[in-house]
């Protein structure tokens, strides 16, 4: 959706524009939603005809000014065209009869209007919305996110609900910063069946949202209740450790199983996967919900191509172990491989939310928004990357790698500007 963005340079031929307030500024400077929009020029009555109209562009980051173009029939508007996201200083040059209106911009010249362009909408998505029991014994709902966006704000998230089949939104609590974790005690007149949502806005004022499946506010939880212990926001929990299942096995049983699991590893490290699965297989006969069986099992089959094999072997072990982290990580691995990307996106969200936040992750969230057209996102997650805890093989270096994809992306801006866009919405 292509937005036009009103903006009126009132230039004397001779004597220049005066200095623009917003310049390098982002909250005082106008807000475009679209990578291309409108830039509306004036002239003195006196100074017309016109011969030429030069518009002048300083993109994010760039401290030289580069000529975007010209106003061929010299007629108010010129698009623009923004090939990245963030504050874009624009600058006319006017020539008529009498000469230009100045020079080109130098580098230390004041532009005569600041936008900022922000047109890639925020990634949200809601983990977890779910009634409790607090320890003062009140009601209360537990609402997890995870949201990302390159542009955000110090608050940019908004809480809401309303009953079912209702249309109208009610504001529980607005402006709260991205923590990725609300309580709400439930005031005692709310009951029913309830939806919650969670948005996100970011700076250029792209918004997305998210929204709970029903949640059953009963009037009162009766002492039956199952209560979550508080949580510090500030430190919160890391990867949740769940307890392996299997304590009910014998001794004999346990050293049987832990010997299957090793030696299906070892075979693994010397790429023997089909010998690998066989004694994988063979623990999962001894203890068919053991998540680091299930997870080794998903591996190997992963390796092999076996998909769908490997997605039933990863799933079994979140079952078990929902925030298992490799189980996390090797499912949206098996769903890149299919090139099923929103479904990877949704468990390496899931894998960031439970804390694991090392150069591996960022660097798969890069690659499926890149593979989804998403270069902006794309570029900030492979940022992320040089910014995390790496563990570098001989074979998988995410940091080097990460640098490569920013490279090329580089290399794209340059040589194929118009590839390197948003994928329509």
């Amino acid at each position: 959706m292509r937005n036009h963005w009103l903006i009126i340079l009132v230039l004397g031929m001779i004597a220049g524009s005066a200095e623009c307030a917003h310049a390098g500024n982002i909250d005082g400077a106008p807000r475009v939603r679209s990578d291309r929009f409108d830039v509306t020029y004036s002239v003195n009555a006196s100074a017309t005809p016109l011969q030429q109209v030069e518009l002048w562009f300083r993109a994010p980051g760039d401290n030289d000014w580069t000529l975007f173009g010209y106003d061929e029939d010299l007629v108010s508007p010129v698009e623009y065209a923004a090939k990245q996201e963030g504050l874009h200083d624009l600058f006319f040059v006017i020539t008529n009869s009498a000469g230009k209106s100045g020079p080109p911009p130098a580098p230390d010249t004041a532009p005569q209007f600041t936008v900022f362009v922000d047109y890639t909408p925020p990634i949200i998505q809601l983990q977890l919305a779910r009634a409790f029991e607090s320890a003062k014994g009140e009601r209360a709902v537990r609402l997890e996110w995870s949201a990302m966006d390159l542009h955000l704000g110090a608050r940019p998230i908004q809480i809401a609900y309303r009953h079912e089949g209702d249309v109208d939104w009610k504001i529980v609590k607005a402006q709260l910063p991205n923590t990725g974790l609300y309580e709400w005690t439930i005031p005692d007149d709310l009951s029913g069946n309830i939806r919650f949502r969670v948005m996100v806005t970011d700076r250029g004022g792209n918004t997305s949202v998210a929204e709970s499946d029903i949640v059953k506010l009963n009037p009162s939880f009766n002492g039956n209740s199952q209560g979550i212990p508080p949580i510090n926001v500030q430190n919160a929990p890391p990867i949740q450790t769940l307890d392996v299942p299997g304590a009910n096995l014998s001794a004999t049983e346990q050293h049987h199983l832990n010997q299957l699991i090793r030696r299906g590893q070892a075979l693994g490290d010397k790429r023997d996967h089909a010998g690998a699965i066989e004694q994988y297989r063979k623990a999962l006969a001894i203890e068919p919900h053991h998540p680091q069986a299930l997870v080794n099992l998903g591996q190997s089959l992963l390796a092999l191509g076996r998909y769908e094999e490997s997605a039933k072997a990863f799933q079994s072990a979140l079952d078990n172990a929902p925030k298992h982290p490799e189980a996390l990580l090797g499912l949206a691995d098996t769903f890149i491989n299919n090139r099923q990307f929103d479904a990877a996106e949704s468990k390496l969200l899931d894998l960031v939310a439970s804390g694991r936040h090392d150069a591996a992750t960022w660097l798969r969230l890069g690659d499926v928004a890149a593979y989804k057209g998403q270069a902006f996102a794309a570029h900030d997650f492979y940022t992320k990357v040089l910014k995390s805890p790496a563990s570098r093989t001989s074979s998988f270096d995410p940091v080097a790698m990460a640098k490569a994809r920013l490279a090329e992306m580089a290399v794209q801006r340059e040589t194929k500007p118009d590839q390197v866009k948003r994928e329509d919405e």
